[in-house]
């Protein structure tokens, strides 16, 4: 009898019945908490694993139009080299045609 004083003291005025009534709601409680916690960290790695393959892809795109780029750039290096090229003819035509020229109007000053 004074056990049972003394217990129901300790446990606040409550029941032993009581008591565990509320410990097991509580545990409940952590259950549904840590179910929702674990229900979020799956999200959350299915959501990682949406990036790794956005990224994967992202990459791919990036690397292909990079490749592009370069071999646009390429391609635009030789047309311009080309065109140097035909340019720097065109002016040495054009030196010896202005030679002529000059040698052709002297002559005619003098013949004058």
């Amino acid at each position: 009898m004074r056990y049972n004083i003394l217990i129901s003291k300790l446990l606040g005025g409550k029941s032993v019945e009581e008591l565990l009534k509320q410990i097991l709601e509580g545990q409940n409680q952590i259950i549904k908490r840590l179910d929702n916690v674990e229900q979020g960290q799956t999200k959350l790695e299915q959501g990682q694993v949406e990036l790794k393959q956005s990224l994967a892809r992202i990459e791919q795109e990036q690397g292909t139009k990079i490749s592009a780029l370069y071999d646009a750039s390429e391609a635009q290096i030789n047309s311009n080299e080309r065109i140097c090229d035909s340019l720097n003819r065109i002016e040495n035509k054009l030196e010896r045609l202005t030679l002529r020229v000059n040698y052709n109007d002297a002559q005619l000053k003098q013949v004058k």
